[in-house]
């Protein structure tokens, strides 16, 4: 099995920004559902995002409190794990922290890709 190549970079984006919210500790979760998808939980205990946050993350560019930052990294990574027929969600954990989830189609090595 293998993931198409733009994974990622998608997946180093939102690790990036896990770790510069949660003062680079973060927490890295994976297991492989249904032997096909696969699932990866990435938790930091110090961010907090706001209800407008969540209800907008991935879906439009927002504000970023990165010194350089565009406010463009989730975006690209939501709209990068959508083409690849799969999903990034993000939610405020109940114990402090923002936890995201990826699930993401896995290929077999001779499948085509589209």
């Amino acid at each position: 099995m293998w993931l198409d190549e733009l994974f990622w970079s998608a997946l180093l984006n939102i690790l990036d920004n896990a770790a510069d919210a949660g003062e680079n500790r973060v927490e890295l979760y994976t297991s492989v559902l249904d032997d096909r998808l696969l699932d990866i939980g990435i938790y930091n205990r110090q961010g907090h995002l706001s209800e407008e946050q969540l209800a907008q993350a991935g879906l439009n560019q927002q504000e970023s409190e990165k010194a350089a930052g565009l406010g463009m990294g989730v975006w690209l990574a939501h709209a990068t794990f959508s083409h690849l027929n799969g999903s990034l969600t993000l939610r405020n954990h109940s114990n402090r922290g923002v936890y995201a989830r990826i699930r993401i189609p896995l290929l077999l090595a001779d499948e085509p890709t589209e």
